[in-house]
């Protein structure tokens, strides 16, 4: 059994080899869209196919060394080049409203997406080249072993009840003051309140729940897990409801994957939940795009009458069907990952660099005021820039390429520094940073990046307190008989 599951990750390592198809495969079909560039457009995808394949000769196993090089080319190659071959050969898939009818304007100027490509190769070309001398020390990478083993017993009854109370306030103060929620106005609450729960929300009952999850999987404690798995379903499902988020019960499992990755336990069962939850959120999702246009309209109208009115809409039209739903929302949540649409907007306002301008403003405000041309802000319209368009606003290019490099190295730098920290909840710890890699590197909304780390950087703290707070330690040669007592396949 083992020998066959080393046969399938070798199998599955080998096919990465695959990818540099993608950018052959997408240079066949979108070159005659580009007239007028077609040797630039060819150069360009020539050296984007060789940094690929120069950097896949370091992505070998281990996979959860290298995790957040691996994250960040799967967000090039879905949000950037995936998404502009799609939206280059075929733009009817964008669908209706003023936006869409915008960016298929722009898709029919080669000027504007030799622009973006040549970006978007600029940023990619650099993180291959950067990543590919930073993996030269992922051998030498290891993992602080603590001497002692941990009862992770001891603290899940403090999370049992923190966890519900938690959500219970959170959920009942954004309910009754309508904060945080996607397409109106936030209102106005003293000391920050309005923040405070939405990084609570967003961030810390996220954590907890996942150290929840893991430390009852640590201690082999089945009713525990499965405890954890549904009150991260309920937060999500409350959450969805309460901001009006069509991705946030993706993003919450999403975490959870991560979680099972770095601790290195990944089981087809997991596997298979995690497809399931993915079915649910694709088919929820144009039943949320409605719901968030109800709340939208009516602010006083209640959720249940919303959702039902949304239920019917999408179920009351002509050509109604599941495998439409499941289209349009696998669709929709392709397009949900920022990337080449927003560089191709950036492109198309054909604005100048904002320099030193960029200080003391919000770059993603102005994104969506003068780019975009939207009357409200990135937080009511959902527009980011992605984080090449974000850069390449404020310095063009050049700016591109020193900010991917840095970002790169600063990734790789903290992930190696938490290897090297002895902390209780490290698989935690790593799967919280590799979201923060993930959502930083798609939405590009950096103006108040320094909130977002301390948020992350206080979740991981909270959770190393509570394990160095409520937890025994026990030697290793004791640990094993606790461990094999009390262990339960999960």
């Amino acid at each position: 059994m083992k020998l066959k599951s080393t046969r399938a990750k070798q199998k599955w390592y080998k096919s990465r080899w695959l990818l540099p198809l993608l950018f052959l495969m997408g240079y066949l079909t979108t070159y005659s869209k580009l007239e007028g560039f077609e040797v630039e457009y060819l150069v360009l995808t020539y050296f984007s196919i060789l940094a690929c394949c120069l950097l896949l000769t370091r992505l070998g196993p281990p996979l959860h060394k290298k995790l957040p090089i691996w994250i960040i080319l799967i967000v090039f190659i879905v949000a950037y080049y995936l998404k502009f071959y799609l939206l280059v050969s075929n733009p009817e898939i964008l669908g209706e409203g003023w936006l869409q009818r915008k960016l298929y304007l722009l898709l029919q100027s080669p000027p504007v997406l030799f622009e973006t490509f040549e970006t978007i190769s600029y940023a990619f070309i650099v993180f291959c080249i950067t990543a590919w001398f930073l993996l030269s020390s992922a051998r030498s990478l290891r993992m602080k072993i603590l001497k002692k083993e941990i009862n992770y017993r001891s603290v899940i009854p403090i999370l049992i009840w923190l966890i519900p109370i938690l959500m219970g306030i959170t959920t009942y103060v954004m309910y009754i003051t309508g904060i945080c929620r996607m397409a109106a106005d936030t209102p106005y609450l003293p000391f920050h309140l309005a923040g405070w729960i939405f990084y609570i929300r967003t961030m810390l009952i996220p954590a907890l729940l996942l150290l929840l999850i893991w430390c009852s999987d640590k201690a082999g404690l089945r009713k525990f897990f499965t405890f954890g798995i549904i009150l991260l379903f309920l937060h999500s499902i409350s959450d969805m409801l309460l901001r009006s988020s069509r991705g946030f019960i993706v993003i919450s499992f999403t975490l959870l994957v991560l979680l099972f990755v770095v601790a290195g336990r990944v089981t087809k069962k997991r596997v298979q939940l995690f497809g399931v939850i993915l079915l649910i959120s694709i088919l929820l999702w144009p039943v949320i795009s409605y719901y968030r246009y109800v709340r939208a309209a009516d602010y006083s109208v209640s959720l249940v009458h919303a959702l039902v009115e949304s239920t019917k809409n999408v179920s009351s039209t002509g050509s109604f069907s599941l495998s439409k739903m499941f289209k349009e929302g696998a669709t929709a949540l392709i397009f949900r990952f920022v990337g080449a649409d927003s560089l191709i907007h950036i492109m198309g306002a054909n604005l100048p660099p904002l320099y030193t301008h960029a200080i003391g403003i919000s770059v993603s405000r102005f994104f969506a005021l003068d780019v975009i041309g939207v009357p409200y802000g990135p937080v009511i319209t959902g527009c980011s820039p992605s984080f090449p368009g974000y850069f390449y606003l404020v310095g063009g290019n050049a700016l591109v390429i020193i900010a991917m490099a840095s970002f790169v190295f600063l990734s790789w730098f903290f992930w190696c520094l938490l290897a090297k920290l002895k902390l209780r909840c490290l698989p935690v710890a790593q799967a919280l940073f590799l979201w923060w890699i993930f959502s930083s590197f798609t939405s590009g909304v950096l103006d108040r990046l320094y909130l977002k780390i301390l948020v992350m950087g206080g979740s991981i703290a909270t959770c190393e307190w509570l394990l160095r707070t409520f937890t025994k330690r026990y030697p290793h040669t004791n640990s094993i008989t606790f461990y094999s007592r009390h262990k339960e396949q999960i």
